[in-house]
């Protein structure tokens, strides 16, 4: 007995292949097993009653499958396609892929090329020469589901071998032989595109396999392009002359056949998504490898500057190249989608293929199928956890603690400042462990008024909340004219403008007693400070330091009207 996914031999009561994990056919006793949790299936029902799961059979094979499996793991069928519908290739196919195709095949080194890898080599031989894993409900399982949802928008009844290939990254390709095709899609394209972009690369390589690109494909691979050392080095072409090959120009022709290739496998592309704006979108996708930078550019002004600097000298350089220009490409799908071939083949798709695209995919591009199983859940911000059943396992909570989180301006050093450590009120002086240099951060502009316990307007702190414990509240002990900064440069500071009134008295907070206090604002922000008498020393000026800007300022104490004798702790009783 022998697994029908991978082809290794398999004990014959076995139920799953051992190499590939595939599910087996079921057994000749009849026994049906339920594909989610393996428990035996009642003889007249579908539905598991073990897990509830529920099943239908294959129409070509007979094998019991989930019911929203679009694929039978058995026969490789696609389910759904209703009896005669097809997209053929002649009705999508470029003009000019009849005359490349000609010039092709009229090549005798490019035609017994083609005829060797076909009935010598097989499809075995050339899979083994590609590092790839095979898409399936295990492996990649969005990639699959995407592939079986464009096979069966264009009528292809057996699912075709759809392969991630790890060495390819931004690039996909379609190759084998016109009975036996597969598609390697690079690694890096899942990471890239959303699914519903995907869906449009994937009925790209659709329209190479319908068109019996394949072969063709498979041969300039391994003749003129990146996997010929590994055909001559195993005997599949050691009868040619490898200077024949550039006499018959073979690469030249290879050249000018993928450019047309490239745009009818284009045209069934966008029949299968039927969305130009997304096909153009996952064009440019593939073209700037970054997803970041497409948000930054926009494609129809890039089209049109790429069109109006078109040289003489890039023309040729495009013939030369066996992908064409993004620019060239976009146009000529333009083309196709403003023309009747594309809205009759359009109708017929949506019409006849009895799959519809809508509500397959979210407002991201991502499958619906896919979103029901999540990642892991955040952790709840409500205090009490959340009821749970007696059968279900609470959710394992993970203490979290709030926290303002930014940069040193000075040295831009990563802070974390918690919520229970700030003080309530409205700014705040932060020295940076790293730099030793202060800054002001404004709480109620961060965290908003409800942070402060009481109106800003009813606040009125002296200096000594603005400062560190270790420094002098209002003072810095410095003349006015020797000011000097954190890197001990001196700077001469200029006298601030006569901004300040007159010394006021305020009530005392709790003791009944009033004190007197120097109000202004700060010259630099105009914002309002009061300083207590007793914080102020017997000297002619002072330097303090604004809470709300930071800046150094100088008060010239005689101007204020403030005696020698009245200061550093008077205190008036009410």
């Amino acid at each position: 007995m022998f697994c029908t996914n991978c082809g290794k031999p398999v004990l014959s009561t076995a139920r799953f292949c051992n190499q590939c994990g595939q599910a087996l056919a079921t057994p000749a006793t009849g026994e049906r097993h339920c594909l989610s949790c393996h428990m035996s299936l009642p003889r007249d029902s579908t539905v598991c009653s073990s897990c509830g799961t529920d099943h239908r059979s294959c129409n070509g094979c007979g094998e019991l499958l989930l019911s929203d499996s679009r694929v039978c793991r058995s026969c490789s069928q696609v389910d759904g396609i209703p009896p005669g519908f097809q997209v053929a290739a002649v009705e999508y196919q470029h003009p000019s892929m009849g005359r490349v195709n000609q010039l092709l095949r009229g090549n005798s080194i490019i035609k017994k090329t083609a005829e060797q890898i076909s009935t010598k080599v097989g499809k075995p031989w050339y899979e083994s020469t590609f590092t790839t894993v095979r898409t399936g409900e295990k492996q990649y399982p969005a990639v699959y589901e995407v592939g079986a949802i464009a096979a069966q928008r264009v009528g292809i009844r057996r699912m075709p071998n759809l392969y991630i290939e790890m060495g390819r990254a931004y690039q996909s390709a379609t190759f084998g032989s016109e009975m036996d095709a597969f598609i390697n899609v690079g690694s890096f394209i899942p990471r890239l595109l959303n699914h519903k972009e995907l869906l449009f690369v994937i009925g790209h390589e659709y329209g190479h396999l319908l068109a019996s690109h394949a072969l063709w494909m498979t041969v300039r691979t391994f003749l003129v392009g990146e996997k010929k050392d590994s055909l001559m080095s195993n005997g599949i072409i050691t009868l040619l002359d490898i200077s024949k090959w550039l006499e018959s120009g073979v690469e030249a022709l290879f050249t000018s056949w993928l450019q047309v290739a490239d745009f009818t496998a284009d045209r069934l592309g966008l029949l299968v998504t039927g969305d130009f704006e997304l096909a153009r979108k996952a064009l440019f996708l593939l073209y700037l490898k970054s997803r970041r930078e497409a948000d930054e550019l926009d494609i129809e002004a890039w089209a049109k500057e790429q069109e109006a600097q078109a040289s003489t000298m890039s023309k040729m350089s495009q013939f030369t190249s066996s992908t064409p220009y993004l620019s060239v490409r976009l146009r000529e799908l333009r083309e196709f989608y403003n023309s009747p071939q594309y809205s009759a083949l359009r109708h017929k798709i949506e019409s006849r293929s009895g799959i519809s695209l809508e509500g397959l995919f979210d407002n991201k591009g991502m499958l619906q199928k896919f979103s029901k199983h999540p990642g892991p859940v955040k952790a709840a911000s409500s205090q009490s956890p959340p009821a749970t059943s007696g059968g279900e396992n609470p959710q394992i909570r993970v203490p979290t603690r709030k926290a303002i989180k930014g940069n040193c301006p000075h040295c831009k050093a990563g802070l974390a400042l918690p919520l229970n450590d700030l003080p309530r009120q409205e700014t705040v002086q932060i020295t940076c462990a790293a730099c030793q240099r202060q800054f002001s951060l404004n709480l109620a502009r961060i965290l908003g008024p409800d942070h402060l316990e009481t109106a800003p307007a009813q606040e009125e702190p002296g200096l000594g909340r603005l400062f560190p414990k270790n420094t002098d509240p209002c003072v810095t002990g410095t003349k006015p004219s020797d000011q000097r900064d954190e890197t001990g440069v001196s700077q001469k500071r200029p006298a601030a403008p006569e901004t300040l009134g007159p010394p006021v008295e305020r009530p005392a907070a709790n003791n009944g007693m009033t004190m007197k206090v120097l109000k202004g604002v700060c010259p630099g922000c105009a914002a309002p400070f009061a300083i207590p008498f007793d914080k102020v020393p017997a000297r002619p000026s002072v330097q303090v330091r604004c809470k709300a800007c930071g800046k150094v300022f100088s008060l010239v104490l005689g101007k204020l009207g403030m005696p020698k004798e009245k200061r550093g702790g008077t205190i008036l009783k009410g």
